[in-house]
């Protein structure tokens, strides 16, 4: 049987449930890596750093910078910008915002984020990335899940991040699937106007034909679109339609007009 009161290896103790555990194991393990270094040299350093964790934002500033030029010196630019996205992503999951603020500041490349990467979206977490956008790009999304903290506030502040332009670009582009359910929370936010000052009416326009498209793919009953056909004019339906058969993936449009149109005349 394992005894669980011994001390442990520097791997393991830097997963500790216990706080003071884990900080002491994360930088007994970063000083068993600047060892073997030292000795093993260049290959050893890279193999290293690609594989194993190194929760760099447990150091002071300065042996951060240290370890961060020992990364850039021996990885190339890709592997230089991934590394520095996954030490940013601890230190932010871990609410490290300090650090991890230096960490982007050092990154000399483009470091992507994607929600994915954040379980939980606090509103420390969201004013950090409000406030040092510059540093990174947020990947475009149209779906998220609101009871992650973020709230409709968050999920705005988010896109708002990621920018229009590249919303538009991503909306327009996206080879979405007809039983998928990827548009309904920003279809959400787009009914109730709270993105008419962000995304034009064209985008709007595409991100409701998805969600339409979406919806009846799943459920074309009688009662849901009676409920669609309540919640949009006929004309704007209409109007839905022609914008994505001309801006968008115009694969299901048809289907689902054929489905709607024999109701339209009762909204």
């Amino acid at each position: 049987m394992t005894n669980l009161n011994k001390p442990l290896p520097a791997r393991f103790a830097a997963f500790s449930i216990d706080r003071e555990v884990r900080t002491k194991g994360r930088l007994a393990f970063i000083e068993q890596f600047r060892e073997r270094a030292s000795i093993r040299g260049a290959e050893y350093i890279s193999s290293e750093m690609q594989t194993e964790p190194l929760f760099i934002h447990e150091l002071d500033v300065q042996s951060l910078k240290e370890i961060v030029s020992v990364a850039e010196s021996h990885l190339d630019e890709g592997a230089f910008i991934r590394w520095m996205r996954g030490r940013a992503i601890d230190a932010l999951r871990e609410k490290s915002f300090d650090k991890a603020a230096v960490i982007l500041e050092l990154a000399r490349g483009e470091v992507k984020f994607s929600v994915d990467n954040f379980p939980v979206f606090t509103p420390e977490l969201l004013q950090f990335l409000e406030n040092h956008s510059k540093h990174f790009t947020l990947n475009p999304f149209t779906q998220m899940e609101w009871r992650n903290g973020a709230g409709f506030e968050g999920f705005k502040t988010l896109l708002m991040i990621v920018g229009a332009p590249t919303m538009k670009e991503h909306i327009r582009d996206d080879p979405y699937e007809s039983d998928e359910d990827t548009y309904t929370s920003l279809g959400a936010l787009c009914e109730e106007g709270l993105l008419d000052d962000f995304l034009d009416r064209e985008t709007i326009n595409l991100v409701f034909a998805r969600r339409i498209i979406q919806t009846l793919s799943r459920a074309p009953h009688k009662t849901v679109i009676a409920d669609m056909i309540g919640r949009y004019s006929s004309a704007r339906l209409l109007e839905i339609f022609a914008t994505e058969a001309k801006l968008g993936n115009s694969r299901y449009q048809a289907e689902a007009l054929t489905t709607l149109l024999p109701y339209l005349p009762q909204a």
